[in-house]
């Protein structure tokens, strides 16, 4: 299991607000404000009387985790917070928002919905983007997979007096659905005795002709001291018969061993 996941799993952590988000009564696609879209998720939703940028709810439907296969069922007579709210991405036909909300457990994750929006909105997908327990992340279409298919990265930190988190998931689009590409996990240590490390992460999409998507290109730079940097490169290039992204590289492998052993 790689060290953000189990840093998720053995940490109990005092969860942070998310960033600010658009108040609820802001009109998020033409003539529909974002509670019309909210209440496909949680039909009872209303703006909070203090902060019109969150919301509160006692219902919601069921929400899947994303890359989990099972599907919880949807809960009710709960109490729901939903902040962070944003309209990530859209054109005339569809709409991807963004809020952070406390749906599977007392802290907030990002939950991405997809929408059709050619008549009334429909709601065409909605899934959990977890990332760190007190830090429920940011996503934004940063990368082009093809001229009509963002890539959405999404990125979370965390923090302690030694050691810097970074989680990042890129995910995309695809039969109206949001799918992942690959999630990384990095990670910085002021780790004394000569040991500092640090890791920085840069993402690229390039043409790649014959393919139905440009690919991926992932590289993560390692700083140690006294030594020469070191580079780890994956290149996520479309499948047709597995109908997914994948990569013969093995280096992000590698880069996951490496903070195994060092977180």
């Amino acid at each position: 299991m790689r060290f953000a996941l189990l840093l998720i799993c053995v940490q109990a952590l005092a969860a942070l607000p998310p960033l600010p988000g658009e108040a609820l009564t802001t009109q998020a696609t033409r003539n529909t404000p974002y509670t019309a879209l909210l209440r496909q998720i949680f039909p009872d939703i209303e703006p909070d009387d203090d902060d019109r940028s969150t919301g509160i709810a006692t219902s919601a439907i069921a929400v899947r985790e994303l890359g989990e296969q099972a599907t919880p069922e949807a809960l009710e007579n709960a109490s729901f917070t939903v902040q962070s709210v944003r309209l990530i991405d859209s054109t005339d036909t569809r709409a991807l928002l963004s809020f952070a909300a406390d749906i599977s457990d007392d802290v907030p994750a990002r939950v991405l919905t997809f929408f059709d929006i050619t008549a009334a909105p429909k709601l065409l997908d909605v899934a959990i983007v977890r990332l760190f327990p007190d830090d429920a992340g940011s996503c934004g279409p940063t990368l082009r997979l093809g001229a009509t298919t963002p890539a959405y990265v999404c990125e979370a930190f965390h923090h302690n007096s030694s050691q810097g988190y970074q989680s990042t998931r890129v995910l995309f689009l695809r039969n109206d659905r949001i799918e992942e590409i690959v999630r990384v996990d990095t990670l910085n240590c002021n780790c004394g005795n000569g040991s500092d490390f640090e890791q920085s992460i840069t993402l690229a999409d390039k043409p790649d002709p014959g393919r139905a998507f440009r690919k991926l290109v992932i590289r993560v730079e390692l700083k140690q001291a006294r030594r020469a940097p070191r580079f780890y490169t994956a290149e996520y290039r479309w499948d047709p018969q597995r109908k997914q992204f994948v990569t013969t590289s093995n280096e992000l492998l590698q880069l996951a061993a490496f903070n195994e052993k060092n977180y």
